[in-house]
């Protein structure tokens, strides 16, 4: 699989997500606003040339960070509980989870803090 994203969008709880499940990806670090070699690439996946955007082994994209976090979680046991209640509160919270990330991404402190820490 492969993940287009770019710092201070969806793409870390994506990619968090992903490492969590030890689920190996191909990350290609380009956006519209930070175009780069690889933004041509990106535009062939997702013509909105949105980030992030995993491009799956079969070819399937995809363009909204709750719904990546969703059909992560169902496709890689122990992401997701198992249990009725929990689950549901999983699902409830997901798409905060995905904007909250975001968001917190765009701060400054906390993408210095980020990049300090995990950056490549």
């Amino acid at each position: 699989m492969k993940l287009y994203g770019a710092p201070g969008c969806g793409s870390t709880v994506v990619e968090g997500v992903l490492q969590l499940a030890g689920q190996p990806c191909d990350y290609v670090q380009t956006s519209f606003w930070g175009q780069n070699e690889h933004f041509e690439a990106l535009k062939k996946a997702n013509l909105r040339a949105k980030v992030p955007t995993p491009v799956l082994v079969d070819g399937t994209m995809m363009t909204e960070s709750a719904a990546m976090l969703l059909y992560f979680a169902d496709k890689m046991p122990g992401l997701i509980p198992a249990e009725a209640a929990a689950r549901a509160w999983f699902i409830e919270h997901c798409p905060k989870l995905a904007s909250a990330v975001t968001v917190t991404e765009q701060h400054p402190v906390v993408a210095r803090v980020w990049e300090t820490n995990f950056g490549n």
